[in-house]
């Protein structure tokens, strides 16, 4: 079986665990960490980007944006910081 993801599918259900070989349950067991790290640093990026992001009560005080404007710029702000955050790591 080829599908990292439905090795580790199988491997979490009790029932079907046992149809997986010694090496397939190592790699369902690599898979599921890999998941859950990308989980954790996809929520930590998350947070970063909340945290640094204006609140509306700032953005809502640029008279001369509209508000189609102010939002592409706030998109434009976050995007910027996700890959400052990536370039250092930070995710």
């Amino acid at each position: 079986m080829n599908n990292d993801v439905l090795l580790s599918a199988i491997y979490v259900d009790p029932m079907y665990i046992i149809t997986l070989n010694k090496e397939q349950v190592d790699r369902g067991k690599r898979t599921l960490v890999d998941i859950a790290i990308r989980m954790n640093h996809f929520s930590r990026t998350n947070e970063i980007c909340e945290n640094t992001t204006p609140s509306l009560t700032e953005t809502s005080s640029t008279a001369s944006l509209s508000d189609d404007e102010s939002d592409f710029e706030m998109h434009l702000d976050m995007q910027a910081k996700r890959q400052w955050l990536e370039k250092r790591n930070f995710t």
